[in-house]
């Protein structure tokens, strides 16, 4: 790794700490955090959770609340852990909304007999509707897929079942994880139930922490 792309990724790392949102990374080895630009205004970051020493997302499955008056669309987004051998261990997540239920899971392809692991979303979100307007913010995630033997190549694409019609996805993917490194973490913003004559948004952006370890 250049030596200006890791001082930039330790400065974030240490910036988001001394804002309190960063718990002991559980003694991952952190190398990269993942973003997009289109997140929802609404709500607080809440504490990353992580993935266990040596074990990675391999899969997701997400909580959504269906159409029902004030919609919240996505509430959740649980994170699979694998290990490298592509057995699936814990699921872990952030901070989430009360609404909606869980949906199937998706889990990352083998490819030539590799287990693969997530390491590029895409964030699938609603623009503020006004005043009057029933905001949803964040609807949906998809995630791509790849190796962390080589690090490159075409990477696999899994989408895990429902997501809502409404929003944008973000025009661009996030940046993708490092070599030799795959999703480990997750941090989400959560805007808490704002009470039932209040419009109420629940998950309107998250981040994911890579690991090389």
């Amino acid at each position: 790794m250049e030596k200006s792309r890791f001082s930039a990724i330790a400065l974030l790392v240490l910036l988001e700490y001394v804002g309190g949102s960063l718990v002991p990374h559980e003694d991952r080895s952190v190398v990269d955090l993942l973003h997009v630009c289109n997140g929802g205004r609404w709500g607080e970051w809440h504490s990353p959770k992580f993935c266990p020493q040596s074990t990675y997302a391999i899969g997701y499955y997400i909580q959504v609340e269906t159409p029902d008056g004030d919609d919240t669309a996505l509430n959740n987004i649980m994170l699979m852990c694998g290990c490298r051998d592509g057995s699936v261990g814990v699921t872990v997540s952030s901070g989430f909304g009360p609404f909606g239920s869980s949906n199937k899971h998706m889990l990352c392809p083998r490819v030539s007999g590799e287990a693969q692991f997530m390491v590029e979303f895409l964030l699938k979100v609603q623009p503020d509707q006004g005043l009057n307007g029933d905001n949803t913010a964040a609807n949906d995630i998809k995630f791509k897929c790849g190796s962390l033997k080589t690090g490159s190549g075409a990477a696999s694409v899994i989408h895990a079942p429902g997501g809502t019609e409404w929003g944008n996805w973000s025009q661009t993917w996030s940046n993708r994880c490092p070599e030799h490194s795959a999703i480990c973490g997750i941090k989400t913003k959560i805007e808490s139930w704002q009470g039932s004559r209040t419009d109420d948004t629940s998950l309107n952006d998250v981040k994911f922490y890579c690991c090389d370890d």
